[in-house]
């Protein structure tokens, strides 16, 4: 499948993301003290203690191969966040990735405003049937030793015709998202390392070779200066990595290092759109950022480990 621009793609957690703003300290509201006990989590660097993912409905290609988590949580209080974009078209090649940190005070913010929701309280699914091609917001906590995974479909859309007590679970969950993407769940002072962007220490490359026919079109005749750049690593493409079935004809592989990042300094220029030469022949590349806890090339990561 080509990569064409979609206009009838929807994303209802796109409409929540795009309510969701970063506020400095000073307008920020700081969290209520804590009145709770202290709510266990994982510790460790790699280890996800809360993470928003969203499991694409009616997308391009590209779009789903590449969408990242627009909220993941560590043990060691590390952040990682989808941060802001433009809307032009096409958009850039690498997601905007930002990272704060807190310190315990703040993990424990995030961590009751979730068990307010319900995150803590096992899975959970939240349907909607009023409406159809939108994507679903996966919730994945560990705390308290479990792990609780809630996944809700169509998340802040065509809600008025369900049940009153499903209502009223769904707009708490969209205001929580809003919160942790808007940065507002936490108290400012519990910030110990400020936004800064996220370093591609290790980065998932899908490619599939583009057919000889179609290496003399332009993958979307309606978007501006499309430019086939050259793919900056040695080994070809067409051998690169191990086959995959996630796109026709596929390989993958997963790049760290000095391959990493030639890779992610070569994608400053490209777009979503852009085609790379390898070794005389023509590409489609999908990147994707890998976080700390993941491996890439459709190996899931390592459960979280569950706080004693």
């Amino acid at each position: 499948m080509r990569r064409s621009h979609c206009w009838l793609a929807a994303f209802s957690l796109a409409l929540i993301v795009a309510m969701a703003r970063p506020v400095s300290g000073s307008a920020r509201q700081e969290a209520s003290p804590a009145i709770d006990a202290e709510i266990a989590h994982p510790t460790g660097g790699s280890e996800v203690v809360l993470q928003v993912a969203e499991i694409p409905g009616f997308v391009t290609m590209g779009y789903r191969l590449t969408v990242m988590p627009p909220f993941t949580m560590f043990g060691d209080g590390r952040v990682i966040v989808t941060g802001p974009t433009t809307l032009q078209y096409p958009g850039k090649a690498l997601p905007n990735l930002r990272q704060v940190r807190l310190n315990e005070d703040g993990m424990q913010a995030v961590l009751r405003a979730a068990q307010g929701t319900g995150l803590l309280d096992g899975d959970k699914q939240l349907e909607n049937n009023q409406v159809t091609d939108l994507s679903t917001v996966v919730f994945t906590t560990t705390a308290n030793g479990q792990t609780s995974v809630v996944s809700v479909y169509g998340l802040g859309t065509a809600e008025e015709n369900l049940p009153a007590d499903v209502r009223a679970a769904r707009q708490a969950l969209a205001e929580f998202v809003q919160g942790v993407l808007g940065q507002t769940v936490w108290p400012a002072s519990s910030v110990v390392e400020q936004d800064a962007p996220y370093v591609i220490e290790r980065i998932q490359i899908l490619s599939s070779a583009v057919p000889p026919e179609a290496a003399a079109t332009p993958v979307d005749a309606s978007a501006p200066d499309q430019e086939d750049l050259d793919w900056p690593l040695a080994e070809s493409l067409a051998t690169a990595g191990d086959p995959s079935d996630q796109v026709q004809g596929g390989r993958c592989l997963v790049l760290d290092g000095d391959e990493a990042r030639q890779v992610v300094a070569a994608m400053q220029d490209a777009t979503s759109l852009t085609r790379w030469q390898s070794d005389g022949s023509l590409f489609d590349v999908y990147p994707r950022p890998l976080l700390p806890n993941e491996s890439g090339c459709g190996v899931e990561p390592a459960a979280a480990t569950p706080a004693a």
